[in-house]
């Protein structure tokens, strides 16, 4: 048990298990004196660093884990295999007894993991890291779409590389990754974790620099010659994906989508276009669903404004508009429900009982964008959901017409 009262972690057993390999060491006693003041003080830094915001504790474990990957040849041959590979199989009484292990390994490794640390910090809390802000921005990227695999190959570019063009390039390599093969192209959340994780390793040994790493992100999501190998990013997934949300039971479309949450706020920063921000991720993030995406034209259409537009349509097609892209809004604050089946020129101008702007003109940059729209009906919609489509394109790098894709299939695949 450690002084929290619990069992040990494969991070503290680790350092038991160094501080006795050195009493084993061909070494004099000064010798494997200093290893041993060396392995205190890394740890004294692996916890300053894990435990250094209070409010964001890092688990022991997932560094130690994360940190094999980058440093070891990573094997997902059974559950924690990095705890069996470093305790019974490496750092092991019979390896020192037999010289296969050397003071210089062992010291190689404990500074690797005081360095790393560091970094695997930074990555968690890049708001106190001396990045600039574009890095920064990068970061909180992917925090938000999802780390992924990526983060022992951060932690290996953090360590070693010092040109932030080069660093921005990777990132954004790694989150478009991330965006188009999970997002857009919903595969399984595994999916070239094992490539990845060789890969982090092969940079932080020497075997790749970082411009060819990240030529290899970019490679595995979009492939070269669609002849041979075309990436695990594919579009004609998601058009699928999307016409099954729109199939399903509850046919709710793009609203069901898991990446439109991410999407919406990056069309949001695309509006803000360096200006003061109206959203924060934080609270954009932990809201509700309902009170965080709105249906423009809304799921309860009773007012007369909306039957006149909408109310000649099937019910499949009035589904449709009011699940396609282009009818849902990033609100910059929760809204009462009723007021969001109200007509269009309420919800652009909208105040609330205490006298207080609530309406679409005060709202998001996205609100602000609909509330310069004189009316809206579903040209509107397929308009507006044209153009999202066209920033995805310009901001995750690819086209829909590579594909042989309509956007408006995406829009409205069973119309």
């Amino acid at each position: 048990m450690n002084n929290r009262g619990k069992s040990l972690s494969h991070l503290e057993l680790l350092k038991n298990r160094l501080m006795y390999l050195s009493t084993l060491l061909h070494e004099d006693d000064e010798t494997k004196g200093r290893l041993r003041r060396d392995i205190n003080e890394t740890w004294k830094t692996i916890y300053e660093y894990l435990g250094k915001n209070k409010d964001n504790p890092l688990d022991d474990d997932t560094f130690l884990f994360n940190h094999w990957i980058m440093y070891f040849t990573y094997d997902r041959s059974q559950s924690d295999v990095y705890a069996e590979f470093l305790l019974k199989k490496k750092f092991t009484s019979k390896n020192v007894l037999c010289n296969k292990i050397s003071i210089e390994e062992i010291k190689a490794y404990i500074d690797s993991l005081s360095k790393c640390v560091k970094q695997w910090f930074y990555i968690f809390n890049i708001q106190y890291s001396s990045y600039s802000s574009r890095i920064k921005e990068h970061i909180q990227k992917l925090e938000r779409v999802g780390w992924g695999a990526f983060p022992p190959m951060i932690m290996a570019v953090f360590t070693k590389e010092s040109n932030e063009d080069l660093i921005w390039d990777f990132l954004d390599a790694c989150e478009r990754f991330n965006f188009l093969v999970f997002a857009i192209s919903h595969r399984a959340s595994n999916t070239q974790n094992s490539n990845l994780y060789r890969k982090a390793r092969e940079y932080y040994v020497g075997d790749l620099d970082i411009e060819t790493l990240t030529h290899e992100i970019d490679f595995i999501t979009d492939g070269e010659d669609e002849e041979y190998y075309r990436g695990w990013f594919d579009l004609e997934r998601f058009k699928n994906h999307i016409k099954e949300l729109f199939s399903k039971n509850d046919r709710d479309g793009f609203y069901s989508w898991s990446g439109l949450r991410y999407f919406l706020y990056e069309y949001e920063l695309h509006l803000q276009d360096n200006a003061n921000s109206k959203v924060t991720w934080e609270d954009f993030n932990k809201r509700k669903k309902e009170d965080t995406i709105e249906h423009i034209y809304p799921q309860s259409a009773n007012d007369v404004y909306w039957k006149k537009r909408f109310g000649h349509l099937k019910p499949t097609e009035r589904r449709l508009y009011l699940n396609s892209l282009g009818n849902l809004l990033l609100l910059s604050r929760s809204k009462n429900s009723k007021l969001q089946n109200y007509d269009f020129d309420k919800k652009k101008c909208l105040k609330s009982k205490e006298g207080k702007d609530i309406g679409y003109y005060n709202g998001s940059y996205s609100e602000i964008e609909v509330a310069k729209e004189s009316e809206w009906t579903t040209e509107r919609i397929k308009e507006r959901g044209l153009s999202m489509l066209q920033f995805m394109e310009e901001r995750w790098k690819f086209k829909f017409k590579d594909w042989d894709i309509e956007k408006e299939e995406i829009l409205f695949p069973t119309k």
